[in-house]
């Protein structure tokens, strides 16, 4: 039996329909805050509109990437997913980002013995979220668990802070079952994080590397998929990256020589300037999540990638590597 774990329960993969393995729809604090006012998503009408625009474009669920420490917000999630139950899902992380958004010498994930921060992660997918993301001495679990494991790497490194965090996840999946899925700075180092992941147990065709479209590299592509890793193709609407063309062209080819099964889509519209209805509040007028829907999926389509394999990107890929076993 396996099942996917949403922030509402568990319900079956069959369930989860179209996904978007990799997004944000709150975030209301934590130190990219102070990186950039854009990062603030701290509006619930405004993230509500933006998830009912995405299920009226054929979308139905969603991994919330906001982990412990950078900007998760369990109650108001909640609120959130609420309103929406039994019209679409959420997924929630428990874990870390990349070393550069903590203090990499006092951190809690440092000073705690190893085994104890790796049961803190399993008890989020097992027993449930604290409701104050540990942000301090109290834990106050609720009904609600965490879904995925996350963990973060930077740009053309992995800093021991990052290489300590690699080696707790792959122990907490270990313990819990649940998928992990990494940041990459800019799609760097993924051959280093799969190779710290294989070396402390994790189940490689159990994870996503994300970010690695940034590279825009089809050897580099290939080399990665190899391992059995799952990569997470985001950033559709992205000019300033690659245009959507490029993407699409990257993913046929991929697609063609045989890795179809190993990836999936996101929008990673992980800043306001990035969504639609946060922008709105501002009158300006933006694309959002389901641009990812309306736009992009077709484009699949136009350069010749079949309903099957698209299908197999939204649905059944999430479904396999999301579900807990």
């Amino acid at each position: 039996m396996s099942c996917i774990r949403t922030i509402l329960g568990d319900i079956k993969p069959e369930e989860l329909g179209a996904c978007d393995c990799h997004d944000h729809l709150l975030r209301t604090s934590g130190p990219e805050l102070q990186i950039n006012d854009w990062y603030r998503m701290d509006s619930m009408t405004a993230a509500k509109n933006e998830f009912q625009d995405f299920l009226d474009a054929g979308g139905k669920s969603m991994v919330c990437m906001d982990p412990i420490g950078c900007g998760r917000d369990v109650p108001k999630m909640l609120e959130l997913a609420e309103s929406f139950r039994g019209r679409g899902h959420f997924i929630m992380v428990t874990g870390f980002h990349k070393g550069g958004l903590y203090d990499n010498r006092g951190h809690w994930s440092l000073l705690y013995p190893k085994k104890e921060v790796v049961k803190l992660l399993a008890q989020e997918v097992n027993e449930g979220m604290d409701i104050y993301s540990y942000a301090g001495p109290i834990v106050n679990r609720c009904k609600a668990k965490a879904g995925v494991i996350k963990a973060g790497t930077s740009l053309r490194q992995i800093t021991p802070f990052e290489q300590n965090i690699l080696s707790i996840v792959a122990q907490a999946q270990a313990e819990c079952g649940a998928a992990i899925s990494t940041h990459t700075d800019f799609g760097t180092m993924g051959m280093e994080t799969i190779d710290i992941l294989r070396k402390n147990g994790a189940d490689i065709e159990h994870c996503i590397i994300c970010h690695t479209n940034k590279v825009n590299d089809r050897t580099y592509f290939r080399k990665l998929l190899d391992t059995g890793v799952n990569l997470a193709f985001e950033g559709p609407d992205r000019p300033e990256w690659a245009p959507d063309i490029e993407l699409a062209e990257n993913i046929k080819y991929l697609v063609e020589h045989g890795y179809g099964k190993q990836i999936m889509l996101a929008m990673d519209a992980g800043r306001s300037t990035f969504q639609k209805y946060y922008m709105a509040e501002r009158n300006i007028v933006a694309h959002g999540i389901s641009y990812l829907l309306t736009d992009f999926v077709p484009l699949l389509s136009e350069v010749g990638i079949t309903e099957t394999n698209i299908h197999d990107m939204l649905v059944n890929n999430p479904a396999r590597v999301l579900s807990i076993r």
